[in-house]
């Protein structure tokens, strides 16, 4: 896939140790090769047979432990410290240790050098995946950060550059410098920062990307989920083709079509024969490719039709159409829908990546797939709800925010004909839910599926749906987009439940063509006839007057900005209070006791005081 597939930190410590250990091993070939090739035991048995000569003229013996040394007399030092000048003064025994301390090194030096060489640079070479030995064991790969096969140039500098000179032979010098008194405190120092460099980036980087790494541009991968590209070119093709499969393959926008829906739930009072009627008729069809929001107080039927549409509840009556397909009596896995709770539902046990996995998992038959196309699958979900980086976590590492779009990776990931939310957002606090409802409308404009968002909060429906519908016990009260709906409300319900503030309701009556709130002329109203009516003014509505037909009493004035809320009373009123919202470019002194207002026409309703449905008027 073409995103980058980790590898483990576990998975990288064995196949480290088992390369270690082959590369120990074939350092002692090479070094017992070297040492016969370049004659070092020659110049070890001349060594010690000059030993062995001076040993036996002075009667001594080079061998003797420090114990031995410090219990030696006068005269056994004398000695001692004779021999010494004279294998000193002996050029072929001078020479025979020069030589074998160099050949020490160099053999050292070049068969580290040749062991790096085969086991780091030929043998992945030869495996054309970058791979060692442990690291196809342990089914490790090796590749550049942009996705295509590690080439020779890149592997050579991690091996001789990174490994063999940076994280071996530097270290090992300053050691033996350090032993050896020629380093001391900056040694040390040197030595330690690059064990701690080494540390910090095998362990905090998100690559786990250790010195020689970083320096050829070189990442290890899991190499089952991962895939490698030959060449740049080769990548820029496949995702080229990809992207046309995809769009090849992406399907229609579904349309859904609910028929005379109805739920009936029986009476849970055994000693009752009432039903519940929780979906009662419900006729809509929601448009291909829309958000539809289900909007209504708790216990309306909006959760409960969401339910039926998935599967979850079967209808008592009426019928369910995903486009021109029949599927009330389709169980909810051959429905092709995703479904997102209220509360996620992530497995706690279970890292991100896993839960969005898991219903790729459970696929059989001919929609089953392999495990690189659902770990592909998996990240492209990811990707769309931006929490690519946060695949290896649990649930309980998370916000609240990425649960939530974790649930909603875990439901795209199947490719679903319809997205289904319940509530997705009732969970989170304020900030939050801003953040994820815009996440939600980015989500759904970039996949274009059908959705249904159910939630009782009128701000989240009308901030992002295309279309709203209002419920009241069942039964669908109103149905249109946000604005429309806001602005021309079937019935006083559905004006008090949309709006924030809410709506002001008053108590009036209609003469002779006028609006009368208690005995003020407020409005004309054309050829309404004379009735009792409920009056609703929105709190934008109002316009303040000194000469407008409607008086309030002051109670409060509350500043937020560039507007001014006026908290007031009227006669008429029903609502505890009212609240006009006006520009703050109005002065209002708040001890004056009473305000003045004149009423916009298109922002006052009219509703029938029996049946509370809207009569409409025309201004003259």
């Amino acid at each position: 896939m073409l995103s980058i597939q980790r590898a483990g930190m576990w998975k990288r410590i064995s196949a480290a140790m088992f390369d270690g250990i082959l590369l120990g091993i074939a350092a002692v070939l090479f070094a017992l090769i070297l040492s016969w090739a370049l004659g070092y035991d020659g110049y070890i048995d001349t060594l010690n047979e000059r030993y062995d000569q001076y040993g036996a003229q002075y009667g001594v013996d080079f061998h003797m432990s420090l114990d031995e040394h410090d219990q030696l007399t006068s005269e056994q030092s004398a000695n001692l410290e004779a021999a010494y000048q004279a294998l000193g003064a002996d050029d072929a025994a001078v020479y025979a240790y020069n030589m074998m301390i160099r050949l020490t090194l160099i053999i050292v030096s070049i068969s580290i050098l040749l062991a790096y060489l085969a086991l780091e640079f030929i043998v992945p070479m030869l495996f054309k995946n970058g791979q060692t030995l442990g690291k196809r064991i342990f089914s490790l790969g090796l590749m550049d950060t942009e996705l295509v096969r590690v080439n020779g140039v890149r592997l050579f500098i991690r091996t001789v550059l990174g490994k063999y000179t940076l994280e071996t032979m530097v270290p090992v010098l300053i050691v033996l410098m350090i032993y050896f008194g020629s380093l001391g405190l900056t040694g040390t120092i040197v030595l330690l920062l690059i064990a701690a460099v080494q540390l910090i980036l095998t362990l905090a980087t998100w690559r786990h990307t250790p010195i020689h790494d970083l320096l050829a541009g070189t990442i290890v991968i899991d190499f089952p989920s991962q895939m490698i590209f030959d060449t740049q070119a080769d990548m820029i093709a496949y995702k080229e083709r990809q992207h046309a499969q995809k769009a090849a393959a992406q399907p229609y926008p579904l349309k859904i079509v609910l028929q005379d829906l109805t739920k009936i739930f029986p009476s849970r009072n055994k000693k009752s024969t009432d039903e519940v009627v929780a979906v009662d008729h419900f006729n809509f069809e929601i448009p291909d490719g829309k958000l539809i929001g289900l909007l209504g107080p708790s216990g309306c039927g909006k959760s409960t039709t969401l339910y039926m549409i998935s599967g979850l509840q079967k209808p008592t009556a009426g019928k369910i159409f995903f486009g021109e397909d029949d599927v009330t009596e389709l169980s909810t896995e051959k429905r092709g829908i995703g479904l997102v709770f209220q509360n996620y539902a992530l497995y706690p046990h279970m890292t991100v990546l896993q839960n969005i996995l898991f219903p790729l998992q459970n696929l059989t038959g001919p929609d089953k797939l392999t495990k690189v196309q659902m770990i592909e699958r998996a990240q492209e979900a990811a990707r769309l709800v931006q929490i690519e980086e946060l695949l290896d976590r649990k649930p309980s590492e998370l916000s609240g925010g990425q649960q939530q779009r974790v649930a909603i990776a875990r439901a795209l990931v199947k490719m679903p004909r319809v997205l289904l939310l319940d509530e997705p957002l009732s969970n989170l606090d304020a900030r939050l839910r801003l953040q994820t409802r815009e996440e939600i409308r980015r989500i759904q404009k970039e996949t274009g599926i059908t959705t249904v968002f159910v939630t009782h909060d009128q701000e989240e429906a009308m901030s992002i749906s295309d279309m709203i519908v209002v419920m009241k016990l069942g039964v669908v009260q109103q149905t249109g987009k946000p604005q429309e709906v806001y602005d021309d409300p079937a019935n006083l319900f559905v004006a008090k439940f949309l709006g924030t503030p809410p709506i002001n309701v008053f108590k009036g009556r209609v003469e002779g063509g006028w609006l009368y709130l208690d005995n003020e002329r407020v409005l004309s109203v054309g050829a309404v006839p004379d009735q009792d009516v409920m009056v609703g003014i929105r709190p934008e509505g109002f316009i303040i007057d000194p000469n407008g037909p409607m008086h309030c009493k002051i109670s409060s004035v509350e500043v937020m900005g560039r507007d001014v809320s006026v908290v007031s009373t009227h006669p008429a009123l029903v609502s505890p209070s009212i609240r006009s919202i006006v520009d703050a470019d109005n002065k209002i002194d708040p001890a004056q006791q009473t305000i003045a207002y004149r009423i916009k026409p298109h922002k006052l309703f009219i509703f029938d005081s029996e049946n509370e449905e809207r009569i409409p008027f025309e201004v003259k």
